[in-house]
């Protein structure tokens, strides 16, 4: 569609009323208004074209250098440079060093010497730090021996001539394999040991977000009471565990579970110092070795591994009848003693912790029995016993006192029989 021409549009403009145009008059206003916008805009066409000219008749300022950002640049390449200056220096031969700079360096007059000496003795002073971690195998993770490594090599640089910015990037690679944060951090590190003599201490991923039961203060001072409530006999993990579940727990509203496991209590214990251990009265001496028994034993043997021809041998389910006569049984005889004041021998004791136990064992009852691998336990047929109206026990049991009946001795074995 072409364009419109003016008159056209001047009438495009002229209001119409029940689709007749309007009077001459109202056309005539309507060409006044447009006019008059005409002049306005060449007008303001005017007025920009002088403000450009004027514009361009300034004179440009010169840049002088004195931005924030330039005095920044100028700073810390004056820094760099000084850096550089101060670690041209020669290393001896004689210095003991783990990692050697090179040898080739002339001394530089102007590098401080107090800057020189620090560096020696801190180059020393992480070289035996590393030799000692080497060789001993001290319980230090695997992270800090590099870091050590790492500012040892650092230092070595520093000493070689390089700026700390290629050297921090060239130990970042070597060692570690990594790029410019690593670089970061070993400045960091190695800044940190030049000016302290320590290694830097890093805090990240070590603050806890949750409360433990175990740091817990109440908590803690609840269970070690009731844990010196109990008699030592009674103290154990499972004990622990029903009473933390059963009294603690349902008074903590910051603890969602309602369960202990038994091993975290035993690892509690061992925390608030207790051990389990055998509580002993003193040293006991037994007579096994004194060259009368071992003589005797010797012999004994000797006659067992005869006797034991004639014998059958039991191995798993299979019976080895034995091919030599008369057949031979091995039966063997047990006993033991009960006594009234016998107690838990392993018990959870703590540190320091005096336990005054009675020294009279109390009433005592020995318990006497004979034993075959054929027949088991020897006991009486009901016709045997009916008959022998003196013996109480089918199974051979003797039940003693020693308090009342004496002490055990072979007579009385022979009368079981």
């Amino acid at each position: 569609m072409p364009r419109r021409k003016k008159r056209q549009q001047q009438i495009s403009r002229i209001p119409r009323k029940q689709g007749r145009f309007e009077t001459q008059k109202k056309i005539s206003e309507v060409i006044e208004i447009d006019e008059a916008i005409n002049k306005t805009y060449e007008d303001i066409r005017e007025n920009v074209k002088e403000a450009i000219t004027k514009v361009g008749n300034i004179k440009k300022r010169s840049y002088t250098g004195t931005s924030r950002s330039t005095i920044w640049r100028k700073k810390k390449n004056k820094t760099n440079e000084m850096m550089d200056i101060s670690f041209n220096i020669e290393i001896p031969t004689t210095l003991p060093l783990l990692l050697q700079p090179s040898q080739d360096i002339i001394q530089d007059p102007i590098s401080p010497i107090d800057t020189r000496i620090s560096l020696h003795t801190r180059l020393e002073e992480v070289n035996e730090q590393c030799i000692i971690t080497k060789s001993s195998k001290a319980n230090i993770p695997t992270y800090d021996y590099l870091r050590l490594l790492s500012i040892n090599r650092f230092i070595s640089l520093l000493l070689d001539g390089k700026n700390k910015m290629d050297a921090s990037i060239q130990v970042a690679r070597s060692v570690w394999n990594k790029g410019d944060y690593k670089a970061r951090c070993i400045r960091k590190w190695g800044d940190y040991f030049i000016q302290t003599g320590e290694l830097f201490i890093d805090h990240q991923g070590k603050h806890k977000k949750l409360i433990g039961l175990f740091e817990d203060n109440s908590f803690s001072i609840n269970c070690q009471s009731w844990l010196q409530q109990q008699k030592p006999e009674l103290r154990s993990p499972k004990a622990l565990k029903i009473y933390i579940e059963g009294t603690l727990l349902p008074t903590l509203e910051y603890i969602k579970k309602d369960t202990i496991s038994e091993s975290t209590c035993k690892n509690y214990m061992k925390m608030w110092g207790y051990m389990y251990n055998e509580k002993r009265k003193g040293v006991y001496y037994d007579g096994h070795e004194r060259p009368d028994v071992v003589i005797y034993r010797k012999e004994w043997l000797k006659r067992m591994f005869t006797y034991k021809k004639h014998m059958k041998n039991f191995e798993n389910d299979n019976v080895i009848e034995s091919q030599l006569k008369p057949e031979l049984v091995q039966v063997t005889h047990d006993e033991c003693h009960f006594y009234a004041n016998d107690r838990q021998r392993k018990i959870w004791t703590i540190e320091n912790e005096e336990i005054l136990y009675s020294k009279y064992p109390g009433r005592s009852i020995m318990v006497s029995a004979f034993i075959c691998p054929c027949h088991g336990l020897l006991r009486l047929s009901d016709e045997q016993l009916l008959t022998n109206p003196h013996i109480k026990y089918k199974e051979t049991f003797v039940l003693r006192s020693t308090q009342t009946d004496g002490y055990w001795k072979s007579e009385h074995m022979l009368d079981q029989v």
